[in-house]
């Protein structure tokens, strides 16, 4: 469990997003004066893959965060334009609409704030890259 001011290093490796959820999820929250940081390893490349039926890489639900240095790669290569094109209204499917990073979400009681998404790449999500839904 973190708490303020932790610094959580992740090595390299490939880390994969669970079924309906992420690699990670952040749902603690730093403080201004010791936000949490989450980042890679001096030299390190970790990279967390997004399997079709996951809604994304990191899920971001806390204020006073840190995300630094991760690889978030996306199953949107394996989606066909027909198969797209037929759930183009369907925005219940992880499959064509997961997010790479994803700060917030409709409904969240508790609006992050204070989050710093700095050195990531984002790569072939079918939904959005890094996003911020809900949160200033």
């Amino acid at each position: 469990m973190t708490k303020p001011g932790d610094t959580v290093v992740v090595e390299s490796g490939t880390y994969i997003a669970e079924t309906n959820g992420a690699a990670l999820n952040i749902t603690t929250s730093g403080t201004a004066s010791a936000p949490i940081t989450y980042q890679a390893a001096q030299g390190a490349t970790p990279i967390i893959e997004v399997p079709a039926g996951a809604w994304a890489g990191i899920l971001e639900y806390a204020s006073n965060i840190i995300v630094n240095g991760f690889l978030v790669k996306g199953n949107a290569p394996n989606v066909t334009l027909s198969y797209a094109q037929s759930q183009d209204k369907n925005l219940h499917n992880p499959t064509t609409s997961a997010d790479g990073i994803d700060v917030g979400y409709v409904g969240d009681p508790n609006t992050p704030n204070h989050v710093i998404i700095e050195n990531n790449t984002v790569q072939n999500m079918p939904g959005g890259g890094i996003v911020a839904t809900y949160s200033d």
